[in-house]
């Protein structure tokens, strides 16, 4: 990702008079500027190269930005339609420039991630994904296209930005899903396998428990799958807002978070988070723990977040749940009997997900949660016949590498791929197994399932 420091954002503009289609579609591509209007309050402003009846933009998942976004200029309408987000005058006439004014705070979003992550310290995390916005139609983006943005910190704020600790304006060359940009006055905390910016007022038995336990993750994973190519950022952010999921009669506990390349991010509200250890109850730090396996085993996953069928997020997402079981019974990162409450929880929900129909389908259905939950079954009863095959010379980690060389050299990310290859290294029984899972099978059962993963 290219970063410009102040004094420079005038070289953002968009490109123009250039001879590449590529560069031509720079032309459609605004930029962003965002700043910090108050502590809850974020002002976008869009600049485009030249006059336009319209703008849209990239990332749309629901209504929320026509009712959260509001127009600075009240002579312009923003309406959400279909899967199209889009913003024009009233009048009809073109324009140049367009502000919003946003609430700075968290949403839940249906499989993509809140425009902001409040820390309860005063920081702000900020997906610069949901401000990518294209002239027009967003149809015209292709690989290789840049959003140019910049972020102006307020008093007392600094920005960190792939790691680096930067004051001032700083505009950068967004791509793809975007990335997380902090914003606010913590320090990131660096080791030999993560930059980690944690909120300090997270309580010292969970900021510790992330301290010690995602530098033993990532030796775990490198162990396993090789090491990154970049040093990954950690983020852990407790909402200075303490409602759960919008509910401010709650006080207990909501969390979401998930991985972009080279980071991973959690965000967790409610005041729950801040009890002692003992009202919390123990499971927490292992719930905690998990997730954080969970998605540090994705930063191991490459090639995972190229564009695939979502009917085949059992590869992933339940290859994660997988690895993070794996990993936190070989690091004792948990008591055993919540590893083993989290695999019974994951035959029973499969089971009962798939009573509505196979597992391919359960996006269809909005079960999305079955591709973790049967993922893991499935890849968890690989792992435990990959070692009875091979004398514990080889698991689930041995498979990963296969196939992720062989997606490197050119197979799809899918089940024609991730099958076959259960099939050579657990077994034709094993695989059989997995494809009853993806069929739905109705005579499976939860004792065979318990069997296949050591229950």
């Amino acid at each position: 990702m290219n970063k410009i420091v102040p004094g420079i954002a005038a070289a953002m503009a968009v490109l123009t008079g250039c001879n590449t289609d590529l560069q031509r579609r720079q032309e459609f591509i605004p930029q962003a500027e965002l700043q910090m209007v108050d502590a809850d309050t974020m002002r976008v402003t869009y600049r485009l190269a030249r006059p336009a009846p319209g703008l849209a933009f990239r990332r749309v998942t629901d209504g929320q930005r026509a009712e959260r976004w509001v127009p600075l200029d009240d002579g312009f309408v923003l309406n959400h339609g279909g899967e199209r987000d889009y913003v024009q005058r009233r009048d009809g006439e073109l324009f140049t420039e367009i502000a919003f004014d946003i609430p700075a705070t968290f949403i839940r979003l249906p499989q993509d991630y809140s425009p902001f992550m409040p820390y309860k310290d005063g920081g702000l995390l900020i997906h610069s994904g949901r401000f990518q916005a294209c002239v027009r139609s967003c149809g015209i983006v292709e690989e290789g296209t840049v959003f140019p943005m910049q972020l102006i910190p307020g008093e007392g704020q600094h920005i960190i930005l792939d790691g680096e600790v930067l004051t001032g304006p700083v505009s950068w060359d967004d791509k793809d899903d975007g990335t997380m940009v902090y914003l606010g006055a913590a320090e990131p905390i660096e080791t030999d396998y993560v930059v980690a910016v944690v909120d300090q007022a997270l309580p010292d038995d969970l900021s510790s428990a992330l301290d010690e336990l995602f530098p033993e993750l990532m030796v775990f994973y490198t162990g396993k799958l090789g090491a990154l190519e970049d040093q990954p950022m950690l983020f852990a952010a407790l909402d200075r807002h303490t409602e759960p999921d919008g509910n401010p009669s709650s006080n207990s506990y909501s969390n979401q978070g998930g991985v972009l390349p080279g980071q991973v991010f959690m965000h967790m509200s409610g005041d729950g988070w801040l009890e002692t250890a003992e009202v919390r109850g123990p499971q927490i730090v292992g719930f905690v723990s998990w997730f954080f396996a969970h998605e540090a085993g994705h930063l191991y996953q490459r090639g995972a977040g190229r564009e695939f069928d979502l009917k085949v997020a059992w590869i992933h997402e339940g290859g994660a749940d997988a690895f993070a079981a794996l990993a936190m019974e070989e690091l004792d990162a948990a008591p055993a009997e919540y590893i083993a409450q989290r695999k019974q929880q994951a035959i029973d929900n499969c089971l009962l997900g798939l009573a509505d129909g196979d597992l391919r389908t359960a996006q269809d259905r909005g079960a999305f949660n079955l591709y973790y939950e049967c993922g893991m079954v499935m890849q968890l009863a690989a792992d435990r016949a990959i070692k009875a095959r091979s004398g514990g010379a080889q698991d689930l980690f041995t498979l990963w590498g296969v196939y992720l060389t062989r997606v490197k050299d050119g197979a799809p990310w899918a089940e024609e791929t991730f099958l076959p290859l259960i099939g050579e290294m657990a077994g034709a029984e094993t695989q059989a197994f997995a494809a009853r899972i993806l069929d739905g099978d109705s005579s499976l059962t939860a004792q065979e399932m318990q069997a296949a993963v050591g229950l």
